[in-house]
């Protein structure tokens, strides 16, 4: 079992799978996967900016709340 994940799909029920051998230094390092990189990179930035743009609207609510 150490080897399998069990996930519930959307319309199949529960389902099971042999888990990912893909290890954290090879996405980080292998050329095959330079768009799981680009990828990752703009998803954290656009996190980023979401972040920025949530506590800008939160300071301008508490600054017309008064």
């Amino acid at each position: 079992m150490g080897e399998l994940t069990y996930y519930k799909g959307r319309e199949e029920g529960y389902l099971v799978k042999r888990k990912s051998e893909v290890t954290k230094e090879r996405i980080k390092n292998d050329p095959v996967f330079v768009r799981t990189r680009e990828n990752d990179t703009e998803f954290g930035m656009a996190g980023e900016a979401g972040k920025t743009l949530r506590g800008s609207i939160h300071n301008l609510l508490l600054a017309t709340s008064d």
